[in-house]
């Protein structure tokens, strides 16, 4: 799987906080392309910022992958916010290697914290296989949470 960059700033508009949203925040606005599966999104994104929170929908053929990172203001909201996504999405695994912790769901969607942010992966809209040649759903959410934090530097 490859994900090519592009970072697209914020909108002038936002508000003072919200323009700290971090560049790796900033890196889901990616010019998303999965070239080892063969597959190209078939819409444009349309990125949205609504509560501290960052997130747009890659749509393909058969199928979405969302992504999207919450800005928290502190270490104790961070960790009641991981917590609490851990219990809504069913944690079903850790991911060893990834940010500050990371976890699968449920769903096989990945959910990974660093610094004051939460980023998810959620492959929900995504067939079980996916692709050409087909990848499992879960392989693609880790896949694209390592991609992502492989950018994400700094706080």
């Amino acid at each position: 799987m490859v994900v090519a960059v592009e970072v697209v700033l914020p909108r002038p508009h936002f508000r003072v906080h919200e323009r700290r949203v971090h560049l790796a925040a900033e890196r889901l606005l990616l010019v998303m392309t999965v070239d080892a599966h063969h597959v190209q999104p078939t819409q444009p994104l349309q990125p949205t910022w609504k509560d501290d929170t960052y997130s747009c929908t890659y749509h393909y053929k058969g199928g979405s992958l969302g992504l999207s990172v919450k800005e928290l203001s502190d270490k104790a909201e961070t960790d009641a916010f991981f917590a609490s996504q851990a219990q809504k999405l069913g944690k079903t695994q850790n991911i060893n290697g990834l940010g500050q912790g990371a976890f699968t769901t449920t769903n096989k969607s990945a959910v990974v914290r660093k610094d004051y942010k939460v980023l998810l992966v959620d492959i929900s809209g995504l067939p079980k296989q996916f692709g050409n040649p087909p990848d499992s759903r879960e392989n693609i959410a880790l896949n694209v949470a390592a991609e992502i934090m492989g950018c994400w530097t700094g706080a």
